[in-house]
């Protein structure tokens, strides 16, 4: 495992401003933020006890494939913008079909809480399974990287069959 995992954000919010008689159309930053806005860290994998899981690739479809982390110190997945093949191979037909990235949450997660209302302490009830709560929709291209999501159960959808490449180190 290699010591460490060093990771980047970015974001740049645009206008583009239509082509006149005299100029070509221009993409300028956006006055809303007014700047670029971005951070960058690194994740400690020193440790013997860190293990990576790496596919590349796992299959994304409408029942919602799962992946479940332990004690995490980072999760990484990408819409490669292609099929599903094989763990270990790209299929050759194009998906443009969004990613949905939801996290579980169970009953005990939310009573953990310690829900409170007028009259004091509370206690949750519902499905025992609990549910899944989306985290992100992912464009074909695009990435996230969570940093040490901890002990938990992700599930990736599509509505066509799409490979997702993936990286979780515990």
């Amino acid at each position: 495992m290699a010591s460490r995992v060093e990771y980047a954000v970015s974001m740049t919010p645009v206008v583009e401003i239509a082509a006149g008689t005299d100029y070509d159309a221009q993409d300028v930053i956006g006055k809303d933020i007014g700047k670029s806005l971005g951070g960058s860290a690194s994740v400690n994998t020193a440790a013997p006890a860190h293990t990576t899981d790496y596919g590349p690739y796992m299959k994304a479809d409408a029942n919602g494939e799962t992946k479940a982390t332990t004690s995490a110190v980072m999760l990484f997945i990408k819409h490669t913008g292609k099929a599903w093949d094989s763990a270990s191979a790209l299929g050759s037909t194009s998906v443009d079909t969004d990613l949905t990235v939801k996290i579980h949450v169970s009953l005990a997660d939310m009573n953990a809480a310690s829900p409170t209302d007028g009259d004091g302490s509370v206690t949750l009830v519902g499905p025992a399974a609990g549910f899944y709560k989306t985290v992100a929709v992912i464009a074909k291209g695009g990435a996230i990287m969570l940093p040490s999501p901890g002990d938990e159960t992700f599930q990736f959808l599509c509505a066509s069959d799409l490979a997702v490449e993936y990286a979780v180190i515990d």
